[in-house]
């Protein structure tokens, strides 16, 4: 299991390849405040790579599955 500092190593290097701030993705996560749409397709494309399917109202959604 990976300890807290781990944990943020590894979303700190993530959101620099996004190009977001580790803070961005926290206050989106926590509903903190609004982020942009920028950031938002930033991270729905980074789960949607790493194996995410999102489903739509009508497709027995809303909701996501991993593909994984």
């Amino acid at each position: 299991m990976k300890t807290g500092a781990e944990r943020v190593s590894v979303c700190a290097k993530r959101n620099a390849s996004l190009g977001l701030g580790l803070s961005t993705s926290a206050d989106f996560e926590k509903s903190r405040r609004d982020v942009s749409r920028a950031a938002v397709y930033s991270l729905r494309a980074a789960l949607e790579k790493a194996g995410v399917q999102f489903i739509e109202k009508d497709g027995g959604g809303p909701g996501v599955r991993s593909l994984s």
